[in-house]
């Protein structure tokens, strides 16, 4: 009798830690996807902000460039028109 109730307590501890394992398993997988999308949508929005940083800077240098393009054409057509033309 002794051996049944033995062989009866360990079957349930070990079901009862197999199920455990299973959930645990279940709820690694779980928070495993969790972390993967929250990783993603940190990617993603570091990926906006830098394309967002750049197109600003870039489009700040093509103004800068465009306005020292046209100080300087205005700056080269006076003094060729002083060369040219010298008062």
């Amino acid at each position: 009798m002794k051996k049944i109730f033995a062989t009866f307590a360990l079957t349930a501890v070990l079901s009862l830690s197999g199920s455990a394992l299973a959930q645990d398993a279940k709820q690694d997988v779980k928070d495993a996807g969790h972390a993967t999308a929250d990783a993603t949508k940190d990617a993603a929005h570091s990926v906006a902000r830098h394309t967002r940083n750049g197109y600003h800077r870039t489009k700040r240098g093509v103004k800068r460039a465009g306005h020292a393009t046209k100080r300087a054409a205005k700056k080269a057509a006076a003094e060729t028109k002083e060369a040219v033309d010298p008062k």
